[in-house]
Formats: C-alpha cells, sequence, structure tokens
C-alpha cells in the first residue's frame, strides 16, 4: 500500500500546553496560532482540518524523540496513534490525537516546535511516520 511520503509539512505548531479534550477547542488553537505566525497569510495555505490525509488508516506508528530524563538526553520513542474516525485521519484527527499523546513529554524539553511527518522507508503493510521537531 502507498502513502503520502510527507504529512502538514506547512503547519505550525507547538507542544507547549495541555492535552485537549475537545477537537473544537484544538482547531482553534492551531488556527489562532497559523494567525500569529502568519499574519499575512490566509490560514488554509497550511491548515484544513478536515482533509482526509490517511483514508481507510485507522492506526499509524509515530517516531519521535522524547527527553531521558536519567540520561539528560534525547532519545527515540515509538508510540501507535489510533484515530477515533473510522474512516481515517483527517489533518485534525491527526494532529488532535499526536498533540494529546506527546505534549506532556514535549511540553519539557526545547524540540517542541512540530515540523511535519515524514514516511518512513520501513512503511510496508502499516504506516510508520517520523515526526520532526525543532527548537
Amino acid at each position: 500500500m502507498s502513502y503520502p511520503q510527507k504529512l502538514l509539512k506547512n503547519l505550525c505548531w507547538s507542544f507547549v500546553s495541555k492535552p485537549f479534550t475537545d477537537k473544537a477547542l484544538f482547531n482553534n488553537a492551531v488556527i489562532a496560532y497559523q494567525k500569529a505566525i502568519f499574519p499575512q497569510d490566509d490560514v488554509s495555505v497550511r491548515w484544513i482540518p478536515e482533509v482526509l490525509l490517511l483514508p481507510n488508516v485507522t492506526t499509524i506508528e509515530l517516531w519521535y524523540e522524547g527527553i531521558n530524563w536519567e540520561a539528560e538526553a534525547l532519545e527515540e520513542r515509538i508510540i501507535s496513534v489510533r484515530s477515533e474516525l473510522p474512516e481515517g485521519f483527517t489533518a485534525l484527527e491527526l494532529m488532535y490525537q499526536i498533540h494529546n499523546a506527546v505534549v506532556k513529554e514535549l511540553n519539557e524539553i526545547d524540540h517542541h516546535f512540530f515540523e511535519g511527518l515524514n514516511l518512513n522507508p520501513e512503511s510496508k503493510t502499516y504506516p510508520i511516520y517520523e515526526m520532526w521537531c525543532g527548537s
């Protein structure tokens, strides 16, 4: 099966708040963040929450760098991210689930600025995405 090589590469986001319990509030936060970073741009250049990014995919494996506090170093984390939507991941669903899965950890480190998702070449029967975050 073929999956997109890159996802949400133009989206700006920072994992520095708390988990969200409401998708509409999360969507509003993403829109406000885009407007704050790029006030001259139309938000839809970066964020279309309802677009179906991964049709018929309800679980992805996500690789990212988290912090090992004992070693005081970054280390690779691998988690499963699940969609609550049977049709797959929309942009909103994907970012909402990722945010809530990683925000408690990334909130504590410098590398908390979302820079997109890249398909891992090891993806064969299910999608594996690497999340890039900068400081």
